[in-house]
């Protein structure tokens, strides 16, 4: 589960994300990266199961960053194309069409989201949005604490008592 902000029984924090979801009130990886990849003006970037070409999204990218990969290990699936991609419990198809993506508009008629911005790459995949999304995905992580644990800032240590008057 991620938490991402959410709160369990009063315990506000977040999680390394791996097999998550929305559960506790919090956000799952998906809405955290799309979040993420959005502020850096990519597309392919409204449902993971879309990918363009033969390249991980941002999205995609970012979501394998978060679900127990490094960035190193993130970051080596970038130079490759190859329209499946199966990473651990993950799979990516990249040969198809994004829906927020202009150059495919026409695939997806009135089912056709805009982003609210240029999209960073024509076609919504390349290199770049790997690249960019296994670096979201690895700051997400390290923003995070460990897999399956939840925790909460300790409270303020007391200040020290003054000293013993002589």
């Amino acid at each position: 589960y991620c938490v991402n902000g959410g709160d369990v029984g009063g315990v506000v924090g977040s999680c390394f994300c791996a097999n998550c979801d929305a559960g506790f009130g919090g956000k799952s990886c998906e809405e955290s990266c799309e979040s993420k990849c959005a502020a850096a003006s990519q597309c392919c970037n409204n449902d993971a199961a879309q990918g363009s070409n033969l390249k991980l999204s941002c999205l995609q990218a970012c979501m394998v960053a978060t679900s127990g990969n490094t960035e190193l290990e993130c970051l080596s699936y970038c130079p490759k194309e190859q329209g499946l991609y199966e990473i651990g419990e993950l799979r990516f198809e990249t040969g198809g069409t994004c829906d927020d993506v202009p150059a495919h508009a026409q695939y997806f008629g009135d089912a056709y989201k805009p982003a609210d911005y240029e999209c960073s790459a024509p076609y919504g995949a390349s290199e770049e949005t790997c690249e960019t999304g296994c670096a979201v995905g690895a700051q997400l992580k390290s923003s995070g604490l460990t897999k399956g644990v939840v925790t909460s800032s300790p409270p303020p240590s007391p200040p020290p008592p003054p000293p013993a008057p002589p």
